[in-house]
């Protein structure tokens, strides 16, 4: 829509599409409806397309209540719910209540600290696969072959074959029938315009299309009209706003004054560290040498009204929870503002002040940008206690 109403399409360096490899889905297709399907319909599906994902902001919920139906084993590979997700509490919560948790990693994470099972993932080095998604390929249409410059350490195995194994010991054999990492790659490539012997002899990539500029051009834009949409009629027909809107925060002062009077700052998480992917590599001692801290960022006006300067510990507080923070003053940030950075574990996670409960209608996606919070600056006994 940025892009339309300010004439950025048809012109060199504006608007332009891809083309995707379609590649071979490997999962075994489930008739239910996943959970989030009735709170959230579009998230599920629209202009025909269905998603085979739930919406996982009502997990938690779905396995403390047992609603639509109970939930009683997860098996989580290469994630960290626990830490990621909003209300850590809750989720955690959730997490003990599993009859099984199994957790398949190459990290000791806080998710895995829960589990039952703890398995040994395979890294990248470890196996081959297809080198092919946004952040690899920055949205070009270019796909190349990850390849294994080692064989699997110790006991770890890469997903697809635990999967497999365990379907096959299930009964369900059929659905899995690869046997290496290549039967796999073919597998995927067979619905694509690639096929692995192609991706095997070009070791650089290949590419599989071009790169369209011109929005004119047939099956450029994929809405119903075949036209950016300023109005959605998708949107106005499931009974959502059809053009974006400003939606007031819960916590905000205007929603949710007498909070506010307790809890006067806006908290804002998820603010990322280009030290860190996300929560990733915060074991690599060169990068800690240069982000080894959590931080919560304010203006030095607020600074000044909580007697607090850089380098402080303080306590963040909003209604869900603290957290134990440093303070680090910039004039980045407007006045009232608190910045809490993202990806950081024990007592300074984000999510122990974030809620599941308040979510976007249409998406799901939770409220985590405007909570309403404080700060409490660290005195010495309480600095002396807390260690």
């Amino acid at each position: 829509i940025l892009q339309a109403i300010t004439g950025n399409y048809n012109v060199p360096g504006g608007w332009a599409t891809n083309p995707l490899m379609r590649l071979s889905d490997l999962r075994i297709k489930v008739e239910e409806d996943p959970i989030g399907a009735v709170e959230h319909p579009l998230f599920r599906s629209f202009w025909g397309k269905a998603s085979p994902y739930g919406q996982q902001m009502l997990l938690p919920e779905a396995i403390l209540t047992e609603k639509p139906y109970p939930v009683k084993a997860l098996i989580n590979c290469g994630g960290n719910p626990v830490l990621s997700w909003p209300d850590m509490k809750k989720v955690r919560q959730a997490f003990n209540k599993l009859d099984l948790l199994v957790v398949m990693d190459l990290f000791m994470t806080e998710t895995a600290e829960l589990a039952d099972i703890v398995l040994p993932a395979c890294s990248f080095l470890e196996k081959l696969g297809i080198a092919y998604n946004y952040a690899l390929t920055a949205g070009i249409p270019y796909a190349m072959l990850s390849r294994k410059i080692i064989e699997p350490v110790g006991e770890s195995w890469p997903d697809w074959k635990f999967y497999s194994e365990l379907g096959r010991r299930m009964g369900y054999g059929e659905y899995f029938p690869w046997n290496s990492d290549e039967e796999v790659v073919e597998n995927f490539l067979k619905s694509s315009q690639v096929t692995y012997e192609q991706l095997k002899e070009h070791t650089g990539g290949v590419w599989f299309g071009e790169r369209c500029y011109d929005i004119n051009a047939p099956k450029q834009i994929n809405t119903p009209s075949g036209k950016i949409e300023l109005y959605s009629k998708t949107l106005a027909d499931a009974g959502y706003d059809p053009i974006p809107v400003f939606v007031e925060p819960t916590q905000s002062s205007t929603a949710n004054p007498d909070l506010v009077k307790e809890y006067p700052l806006l908290v804002n998480t998820g603010a990322r560290l280009k030290e860190y992917t996300h929560y990733q590599m915060r074991n690599i001692h060169s990068l800690k040498q240069l982000a080894p801290n959590p931080v919560a960022e304010i203006h030095p006006v607020t600074a000044k009204e909580y007697g607090v300067a850089d380098g402080d510990e303080v306590f963040i507080e909003t209604k869900n929870g603290r957290i134990k923070t440093k303070i680090k003053v910039t004039e980045d940030l407007a006045p009232q503002i608190l910045n809490i950075l993202h990806g950081w574990g024990g007592e300074a996670s984000a999510n122990l002040l974030t809620e599941l409960d308040v979510r976007d209608p249409v998406t799901g996606y939770p409220e985590l940008r405007a909570l309403a919070g404080r700060i409490k600056k660290i005195s010495t006994a309480q600095k002396f206690r807390t260690q």
